[in-house]
């Protein structure tokens, strides 16, 4: 079983049915199963194992440490259920609007059909034109240029310009929103003179040096689930479409318990499967046994944490070059934080504007780079 951590417990919506917050341990399991759900999961290329899920979660805490946003875990109010999750998530697949964020939900089914998602997804894009400095764009017309500009200050290291004006060179330091790559061509007559421009979609390996900060926290108190000598409980269901027919009435006699939902759908041949699904729920009981971690078990775990989040940044092609990441030991807490000096790709996409055709020609030497 994996553990996990959360740098601060906090809310960051609440709308009149939900809280949007940061994940907690508790949330893993049913995150887990909702990904695994055939229902949730119908129009993906397959479902998740624990361990993708894992490793998803994984995804989205890298996110918020990189980002300062992400998908935030959805809670019911009225019981404090883990529902799913709703939030702002970077686009990176390939894709004519890519760069972008996105807002993007998945809810466990049985949550389906009672307005929860756009709830929800309405109330982060009003947090983020409110709460952030995340600017809604026009998609940009295709028939105009592109540049491509820096999304973090540091030092280029190196460049392979395709497509466009290189703006700048190894060496050259730049910051956020600094163009890198023109996608405006100047066009030039016999006399070397600009009479126009020719625009392009910018293209080009771009890499930089520059610094990420890293920070996590783990209590040393955690709450520990024991079995207990107490049965399992199952529950058979029957369901058409959203509407979930069942024999009993699915409740649980434990104060503290585990639910999984286990799923299939009805088939009369091997290639003709009626729109009938047969379920079993399951209900786990266990005992909440508060622990504490000792000095070495919270280094340990945080360290853990830690390679991971370095994997995951070496999966992307991120290459540390200078490790500052120190872990102490409180009485409460332990906490891991520093700075990670990396090189990376860098180089967002973003309407070009047409230059002005400058008068002088000292200014048109300037605009070719000579």
């Amino acid at each position: 079983m994996h553990s996990i951590i959360i740098i601060v417990m906090q809310k960051y919506i609440e709308t009149p049915r939900l809280i949007l917050r940061d994940w907690r341990e508790e949330d893993i399991p049913f995150f887990a199963r909702m990904n695994a759900d055939p229902n949730v999961m119908e129009f993906f290329l397959n479902s998740l194992s624990s361990e993708e899920s894992f490793a998803f979660y994984q995804r989205i805490q890298n996110e918020f440490q990189t980002c300062g946003f992400g998908l935030y875990a959805v809670e019911r109010k009225e019981d404090h259920t883990y529902m799913g999750y709703t939030g702002l998530h970077q686009i990176t697949f390939d894709v004519d609007f890519a760069p972008g964020i996105e807002i993007g939900w998945r809810l466990a089914y049985e949550y389906w059909g009672q307005g929860y998602a756009p709830e929800a997804a309405n109330a982060c894009l009003e947090y983020t034109r409110n709460k952030t400095d995340i600017k809604e764009d026009i998609y940009p017309n295709s028939d105009a240029g592109t540049d491509l500009v820096s999304d973090c200050t540091g030092t280029i290291v190196r460049i392979i310009t395709r497509k466009g004006i290189p703006m700048v060179r190894e060496g050259t330091s730049v910051n956020p929103g600094d163009i890198l790559v023109s996608g405006q061509i100047p066009i030039l007559n016999d006399a070397k003179e600009i009479t126009g421009y020719e625009s392009c979609h910018s293209d080009a390996d771009i890499f930089i040096q520059t610094q990420i900060h890293y920070e996590n926290t783990l209590p040393r108190k955690y709450v520990k689930k024991t079995s207990v000598k107490f049965p399992r409980l199952f529950y058979l269901y029957f369901r058409i479409g959203k509407y979930r027919l069942s024999p009993f009435f699915i409740w649980s006699p434990y104060e503290h318990y585990s639910k999984s939902t286990m799923e299939s759908r009805l088939k009369l041949l091997d290639h003709f499967y009626l729109p009938v699904y047969i379920g079993v729920v399951g209900l786990t009981p266990y005992k909440p046994v508060m622990k504490k971690y000792t000095d070495q078990q919270l280094q340990d775990k945080l360290n853990r944490y830690f390679l991971r989040y370095c994997e995951d940044l070496d999966k992307k092609g991120v290459e540390i070059i200078q490790n500052d990441v120190k872990i102490d030991t409180g009485s409460k807490e332990g906490a891991i934080s520093g700075t990670l000096t990396i090189i990376c790709n860098t180089g967002q996409s973003r309407q070009s504007e047409i230059p002005q055709l400058p008068n002088d020609p000292e200014e048109q030497i300037e605009q070719l780079g000579e």
